[in-house]
């Protein structure tokens, strides 16, 4: 599943165009249920194992990912810029796979 960054939001957390029904189509396509722990997100030279259901489940040096409460994937650091830590611009491409 393919996307890409569209924007940083106020947080420097890194926004995709790639939605929870997205995930949920691409998950139904492979015939089985992953779970959120087998989700891989590869943005940039950056590999993302899993993904988060909250922000504190993150880590404050290595990037996280989870679906955020407007539905979209997100990159996040726990307290901290995933935009000003990776200086990813909109327009980066996203991979998901699991």
């Amino acid at each position: 599943l393919e996307g890409e960054v569209i924007f940083h939001d106020q947080f420097g957390n890194l926004i995709t165009n790639i939605s929870k029904s997205d995930l949920d189509e691409f998950e139904g396509k492979r015939g089985k249920s992953s779970g959120i722990t087998k989700w891989q997100v590869r943005i940039g030279p950056y590999r993302i194992l899993g993904l988060k259901t909250s922000y504190d489940q993150g880590s404050e040096q290595d990037l996280s990912a989870l679906v955020n409460s407007f539905n979209y994937l997100e990159i996040f650091l726990f307290k901290a810029s995933a935009w000003k830590f990776t200086q990813l611009q909109p327009h980066e491409r996203v991979v998901v796979t699991f």
